[in-house]
């Protein structure tokens, strides 16, 4: 009986091939068209709007802004404990502004279910903590309202 050494997996392709093109970031220019394309009227505009804005103005991965609770935010300090890769922990400064769009979207959040509930600052419409593949959708709809000829890529 053929055994796993006998399956020839050498020649196979790899289901993911490594990025191999320049690695580049957004001007301010580009950043401002995108966070500007976002209809933040409603919640899940200024959900979107805030965390794609918290992405930039505190340089976080997305990882670490959607596992942003509403604990880890020191009001008084106008700090903002975040956890990362390797379960790494660090502390951000909030500037004013930030503080500003954050409260703006905790006050907006208790429109979703169990909003009320949860600790997650973002939420998904449900009312679970948003995940991943969600804020990769909002952010290629984002793009294509933007009208970028470019390909953006949220990582």
């Amino acid at each position: 009986m053929p055994g796993a050494r006998d399956f020839p997996i050498n020649h196979l392709p790899r289901a993911r091939q490594a990025y191999s093109g320049p690695v580049t970031t957004l001007e301010s220019k580009e950043v401002f068209k995108l966070l500007g394309s976002i209809d933040h009227t409603t919640a899940v505009g200024l959900r979107d709007f805030t965390l794609f804005s918290l992405l930039y103005a505190l340089d976080l991965r997305l990882g670490e802004a959607l596992s942003i609770c509403l604990s880890d935010i020191d009001w008084e300090n106008s700090m903002l404990t975040v956890r990362g890769k390797g379960s790494k922990i660090r502390t951000l400064p909030l500037t004013d502004e930030v503080k500003k769009l954050i409260k703006k979207w905790i006050y907006s959040r208790g429109v979703l279910l169990h909003a009320g509930s949860t600790d997650w600052l973002f939420l998904s419409r449900k009312g679970n903590r948003l995940s991943v593949r969600t804020a990769e959708e909002r952010f290629a709809v984002i793009v294509k309202a933007a009208g970028s000829g470019k390909v953006f890529q949220l990582s």
